[in-house]
């Protein structure tokens, strides 16, 4: 894990990649979560996006399960930095433009705790203003022909 944590911090993406996908083999419960926060910072460094996605699913899926012993061992509440729930919108809104999915995985976010229904509205507000601006960036980038 130190390995993982100094290659993503030196934007060695590649090196916590393969260690990352070799220490999950033999990994469960909140050790796997642990290894999975660091393998999504990688995926998504060397652009494996699907991977990306993946990995934040099962990060999810443990945070769902392990809810409370993830808030036992951060003093009392969750983490302010979740990987898996940062890297997910990251990947759906930010690389594939699915606004959809984005707002459906901040429900998501939503129901399992990881977010307030302040933030869920001010995220799917964000979403909208992203998605427009993607639209004013487009009409703007058309070049017409001289006349």
């Amino acid at each position: 894990m130190d390995v993982m944590r100094k290659a993503n911090a030196d934007e060695n993406y590649s090196v916590a990649n393969i260690i990352g996908e070799y220490i999950l083999e033999d990994t469960r419960g909140l050790v796997r979560f642990d290894v999975l926060e660091e393998l999504i910072l990688a995926d998504f460094g060397v652009k494996k996006y699907e991977e990306c996605l993946k990995h934040c699913d099962e990060g999810l899926d443990i945070i769902s399960e392990h809810k409370s012993k993830i808030i036992e061992r951060n003093n009392g509440k969750l983490p302010d930095r979740i990987v898996c729930r940062n890297y997910t919108i990251n990947v759906l809104v930010g690389i594939n433009s699915n606004y959809d999915a984005g707002d459906a995985a901040l429900d998501r976010f939503y129901e399992l705790g990881l977010i307030s229904e302040e933030d869920l509205n001010f995220r799917k507000q964000s979403h909208k203003i992203h998605k427009l601006q993607r639209v004013f960036d487009g009409i703007y980038a058309v070049k017409l022909k001289d006349q």
